[in-house]
């Protein structure tokens, strides 16, 4: 089943809040999808589920040629306990995931690749210039009949065939606000 739960606390401890959330859930699977993801595709969530489960890893990620902006992970109630329990650097109690990822922390880990280099996509909405980007390649896939809810394939196409929207999208650093907040 699937659930929803609203968690008040921390916001810089976002890895305490879905632990506590998934306490109060009967899920031995998490999926973390984020709000500022609206291109997220529901294909590329179901690979990355189907990933985890295939080889029956602690934790499921997305190679980062997906680009930015189509972030979501898998990761096992066992895991997020752990990491909730060890993680003690600010960025991995605020990201949820990077503790997941680092190698020294021991989980075994699974990265779905992205059969194509997409790492210049930026479908991420941190700011309202990132809204407005995001609101003109909708606009733009509706305009040529994609339909309300483009997968990540006509998406890249459509960049691909209008060069405006790539051109946005380049030179915007991958992951900024995390990268700014783990060098500080």
């Amino acid at each position: 089943g699937y659930a929803c739960l609203s968690v008040p606390g921390d916001t810089a401890d976002v890895l305490a809040r879905y632990a506590h959330a998934a306490a109060h859930m009967s899920a031995d699977v998490i999926v973390r999808l984020c709000g500022d993801t609206p291109l997220l595709s529901p294909e590329v969530v179901t690979k990355l589920i189907l990933c985890r489960e295939w080889a029956k890893a602690d934790y499921a990620y997305l190679a980062p040629e997906w680009g930015d902006g189509f972030d979501c992970g898998v990761f096992t109630r066992a895991a997020l306990n752990r990491a909730h329990a060890e993680a003690t650097r600010p960025s991995d109690r605020e990201h949820v995931e990077p503790y997941l990822r680092r190698p020294e922390s021991g989980f075994h880990t699974v990265m779905l690749p992205c059969p194509y280099d997409l790492s210049w996509l930026r479908g991420s909405v941190d700011t309202e210039s990132d809204l407005h980007r995001v609101e003109r390649l909708l606009q733009s896939a509706l305009d040529v009949g994609m339909g309300p809810q483009p997968d990540w394939r006509a998406l890249a196409a459509l960049c691909q065939r209008q060069p405006l929207h790539k051109n946005a999208m380049l030179g915007k650093p991958l992951n900024g606000a995390y990268v700014a907040q783990v060098a500080a």
